[in-house]
């Protein structure tokens, strides 16, 4: 096996969305959004990735597969429910409502045109959809990792850093990764850190 094999890797990733218009405390400024993009790119980079498997929801994973379109990463995205839906609850709910619908439409344009948007049946206001995708990533970039030459297997959350709720779904992807084996990694999504 070349040694350049061993040095690529596939990412796995979760991370925050950009905050609500009457978020109480702010974990995901939208000012922060270019810096984001930039601090996965070098990650991406440095890393060597050849995969980036994610959701589709405003903020992170949105940044998150842009970066990896701008540097020629083939990503997979992972929606819980139908787009359609999904875009209505996790993309255009919150501020720049214009800018998130139309990054979402053209990525998962993009994938569905790869055969790489994978849609899940969960049910559409089950909190536990969320989980499921969560699971459904590490999955998906597992089977990425192990077809053909053996990857490296990295988890990449975007967050501000701490658990904000019981059901904080960021958390619990990177408890998830790592019970699975993947090395993980984070980006900051504060202005602050």
């Amino acid at each position: 096996m070349p040694s350049s094999a061993k040095q690529c890797c596939v990412i796995a990733f979760a991370g925050r969305r950009t905050d609500a218009a009457n978020a109480e405390k702010s974990r995901f400024p939208f000012e922060q959004v270019p810096a984001v993009r930039k601090a996965l790119i070098r990650l991406f980079l440095r890393e060597r990735a050849l995969w980036l498997v994610a959701s589709g929801a405003c903020g992170s994973d949105l940044a998150a597969l842009e970066a990896a379109q701008v540097i020629g990463i083939r990503s997979r995205i992972v929606l819980p429910f139908s787009s359609h839906h999904f875009r209505r609850t996790s993309v255009i709910d919150r501020p720049h409502a214009e800018y998130w619908g139309s990054l979402f439409d053209r990525l998962t344009a993009d994938a569905t045109s790869r055969n790489d948007l994978v849609v899940l049946d969960s049910q559409e206001s089950a909190p536990s959809s969320y989980s499921r995708v969560s699971r459904a990533i590490i999955c998906e970039a597992n089977l990425l990792a192990s077809a053909g030459v053996e990857r490296r297997r990295i988890a990449v959350i975007a967050w501000d850093g701490a658990q904000h709720s019981e059901m904080d779904f960021t958390k619990e992807f990177a408890d998830l990764a790592i019970e699975a084996g993947f090395v993980l990694e984070e980006v900051s999504t504060s202005a602050r850190r």
